[in-house]
């Protein structure tokens, strides 16, 4: 089981612009951490990974920053528009310790990205 807090703030900064804040975290059960983060001996003799028992807690907290404007200076008439998105997520607890993680990983995850979109 994954139980995913979230807090979010979406304001309109001007009849053309929209910004949305995020701040969420990740919660996991010792199934899920067993499941995706643990190495066992047979894995760990395939991988070369050191064998790894993961336990459950918190998997991880972040903020994710949108930024959204019409084309044409309206939000409410519709039309095309773009959007900035940026984010940043830490892996905490076992999902960091975990080798699959501190070896092969990394536990700073960041996302970027861009897009358009027609609301008619």
């Amino acid at each position: 089981m994954l139980w995913g807090p979230s807090v979010s703030y979406f304001t309109p900064v001007s009849k053309g612009a929209v910004v949305n804040l995020a701040v969420s975290a990740e919660h996991v059960d010792d199934d899920f951490a067993d499941y995706y983060f643990t190495v066992t001996p047979a894995g760990s003799v395939a991988s070369g990974l050191p064998a790894f028992d993961a336990d459950g807690g918190w998997k991880s907290m972040g903020a994710t920053l949108l930024v959204g404007v019409d084309f044409d200076g309206d939000l409410t008439n519709g039309g095309l528009a773009g959007f900035l998105t940026g984010g940043y997520t830490r892996m905490l607890g076992d999902a960091k310790r975990t080798p699959l993680t501190r070896i092969r990983g990394e536990a700073d995850q960041w996302l970027i990205g861009a897009g358009l979109a027609f609301t008619f």
